[in-house]
C-alpha cells in the first residue's frame, strides 16, 4: 500500500460508517418533541431504510437518548471530519473512545 491509499475493507467501514451518521444527523435535525422511545424506532427504521441492521441494543438506547436531549452522536472521527454534524443543544464531553 502507498500513498494515500485507503484498504477496502476501511473503505467499506467509513461508507457505512457515513450512511449512519447522515441518518443520526437528519434524525436529530427533524427531531421535535420526540421521546427516546420514538427517535430509537425513526433510527432503526432510517437504518434499515439504508440497508444498515443489526446494531447492538445499548448502541441504538445510548444514540437515542443523545437525540433526545437534541445532542447528535458523532459514529466516528471519520465522520467528525467528513460529515455535516450538527452543533449540539447541550454542552458535552468530548473524547474519542478508542
Amino acid at each position: 500500500m502507498t500513498g494515500d491509499s485507503v484498504p477496502p475493507r476501511l473503505q467499506h467501514r467509513r461508507g457505512r460508517d457515513v450512511v449512519i451518521q447522515e441518518a443520526i444527523d437528519d434524525l436529530v435535525r427533524h427531531r421535535g418533541e420526540l421521546s427516546p422511545d420514538e427517535l430509537r424506532r425513526r433510527l432503526v427504521r432510517r437504518l434499515a431504510d439504508r440497508g444498515v441492521v443489526g446494531l447492538p441494543e445499548p448502541w441504538l438506547d445510548a444514540v437515542s437518548t443523545a437525540l433526545g436531549h437534541g445532542n447528535p452522536y458523532v459514529v466516528s472521527p471519520f465522520t467528525l471530519d467528513t460529515a455535516d454534524v450538527p452543533a449540539p443543544e447541550d454542552p458535552v464531553r468530548d473524547e474519542v473512545i478508542d
